[in-house]
């Protein structure tokens, strides 16, 4: 009869991975190095959910000026991982959002931007009266004007197409406009706007290639008009009239273009004198419809 093996004692590894209270004490430790309680922090997005002191903790460090900008940033990274676990998280969220609010007004610029990101997409009302009163009185501007019209695009209300309309006409920069702009997009009343500037030889080029844009979708026939007018323009923009190529050869149809014999003449003269991709865009568009 085989003798039977004797069954081999396994052994259980403890893990390495701190304990939750472990995370938490050294990252609320200000007698530790800077450097180990940022470590700390990135792994303590889970930790903070444990227990609700744990969370109130963490906090304390984010809301802390005087704790080193490396700690209130790992900290903060934490909290906001933690926020993605939605069902866990929802006990903490009404803290979570008022420590934002707050945070919105903070010295540091990075978190100032990273509470203002946080509370515009959480559509909340506080940092969409901050951002809209920061664009029109610059003194009281928590972020530059570019960066809250990105930010106010997560939650666009009617006062907020008013504003970007006045910074389209009197724009701090090229680069508000063009932000300005790009918020316009989906406001259906605004389509003067973009043809004005679509068709302005001196905006920019990105500004005239966002009004084609935002005209593709709210107003789709004044696009077109527009776009067969700019490339029988020998003068213009050649990244334009590109633009406008690849419009018109995804939209027109073989009626239209059959109807419009001058463009179809102004679109043989781009193939022959335009640059390399206004060339290849004109080639495109005549061997679907005209060769």
């Amino acid at each position: 009869m085989a003798k039977r093996k004797s069954a081999k004692k396994q052994t259980v590894k403890k893990s390495s991975q701190p304990s939750p209270a472990k995370l938490i004490s050294t990252v609320t430790n200000d007698a530790l190095p800077e450097q180990e309680r940022v470590q700390a922090s990135r792994g303590a997005s889970a930790a903070v959910l444990k227990d609700e002191a744990y969370f109130k903790k963490t906090m304390e460090v984010v809301l802390d000026q005087s704790q080193p900008a490396s700690v209130r940033h790992a900290c903060l990274q934490a909290l906001e991982a933690a926020s993605f676990q939605t069902i866990k998280f929802e006990k903490y969220r009404k803290d979570y959002i008022l420590m934002m609010r707050k945070l919105a007004r903070d010295s540091d610029p990075e978190i100032r931007f990273s509470a203002l990101n946080t509370l515009s997409c959480e559509k909340d009302g506080y940092a969409q009266k901050r951002l809209l009163d920061g664009l029109k009185t610059p003194d009281k501007a928590l972020v530059e004007p570019e960066v809250a019209l990105q930010l106010l695009g997560n939650d666009v209300h009617a006062d907020v197409y008013s504003v970007a309309r006045e910074l389209v006409k009197k724009p701090p920069s090229e680069q508000v406009k063009t932000e300005a702009l790009k918020l316009l997009a989906a406001d259906s009343s605004a389509s003067k706007i973009f043809e004005k500037v679509l068709l302005d030889k001196s905006e920019n080029t990105e500004n005239r290639q966002v009004s084609a844009a935002a005209l593709h979708s709210i107003k789709p026939k004044s696009l077109y008009k527009h776009a067969a007018t700019i490339v029988k323009d020998n003068s213009d923009n050649d990244e334009i009239q590109a633009t406008c190529l690849t419009a018109l050869g995804n939209f027109f149809s073989d009626q239209d273009v059959k109807a419009d014999a001058d463009l179809v003449k102004g679109i043989q003269t781009l193939k022959k004198k335009g640059k390399t991709r206004v060339k290849k865009q004109a080639t495109q568009f005549l061997k679907k419809f005209a060769e």
